[in-house]
């Protein structure tokens, strides 16, 4: 009788997993007296020079993390449109956006004369060249290119072993020169499920070794779940129900 209570009640879930509409197909509704107007840009950003003399720009990831691109207020909406436009995209499909704004300075770039027709300046990351005119009323031209990484690096730091992961994001070019000087970021929250099912081998000493197969449902910080185990010291297979509360999380 438990067996087939058990069997039933797994392939009920099953068949509610599977049939029910998948969370991307069913329309986000946010109500207006929640919702939060998110502006793109990042207002706290940790800054650091390293060992290199790269300048670093730090966030924490969940900053301008939202539901749903209708939570950006609208000059900000209006500037991820337009990324969506460029690339193609519907809001579906975008998971994130980045802008970095930088500003590279130097001074006194000494230029060498290269023959009579051009002066050129260059170092491991920029290459600047004027060339003359051969007409004196005319003030030529520059030729200039630049080639240096945008780096990115993502990662987590705790304050102790008791503490929560605090996941961050870096940002910095590989050229001392180079400052950042602000970061626009929106990130759309990954989805995860309430509810969930699990199919799983499993495995337990208790008055013996028993192996078998359960199902569990994931409902929040719940789990219900049920199964059967094989027991190797009096060769039988027994019935088993589980319930399951998620205390902690790291």
């Amino acid at each position: 009788m438990i067996k087939n209570i058990i069997i039933a009640f797994l392939v009920l879930t099953l068949i509610y997993f599977f049939l029910s509409p998948k969370s991307e197909d069913r329309p986000e509704v946010i109500p207006k007296e929640s919702r939060e107007y998110v502006d793109l840009k990042v207002k706290e950003v940790s800054k650091s020079i390293d060992e290199k003399g790269f300048d670093h720009a730090v966030m924490e990831a969940l900053q301008n993390e939202v539901r749903s691109l209708r939570q950006l207020n609208s000059n900000s909406r209006n500037e991820v449109d337009s990324v969506k436009k460029l690339l193609k995209l519907k809001d579906k499909q975008l998971i994130s956006y980045t802008s970095i704004n930088t500003t590279i300075r130097d001074t006194v770039l000494i230029p060498i004369l290269v023959g009579d027709t051009s002066y050129r300046y260059t170092d491991k990351y920029a290459s600047i060249e004027h060339v003359l005119s051969k007409d004196s009323s005319k003030p030529g031209y520059f030729n200039f290119s630049y080639n240096a990484d945008v780096n990115y690096a993502e990662y987590w730091k705790k304050k102790n072993f008791l503490s929560k992961k605090k996941h961050y994001i870096d940002f910095w070019i590989s050229d001392p020169r180079a400052t950042i000087n602000g970061i626009k970021r929106v990130k759309i929250e990954a989805n995860s499920p309430s509810f969930k099912v699990d199919v799983n081998a499993l495995g337990l000493y208790f008055k013996g070794l028993n192996v078998g197969l359960d199902g569990q449902i994931k409902l929040g910080r719940f789990r219900v779940g049920g199964g059967y185990i094989y027991n190797f010291d009096d060769k039988s297979w027994r019935p088993i129900i589980t319930g399951r509360f998620n205390l902690l999380e790291f």
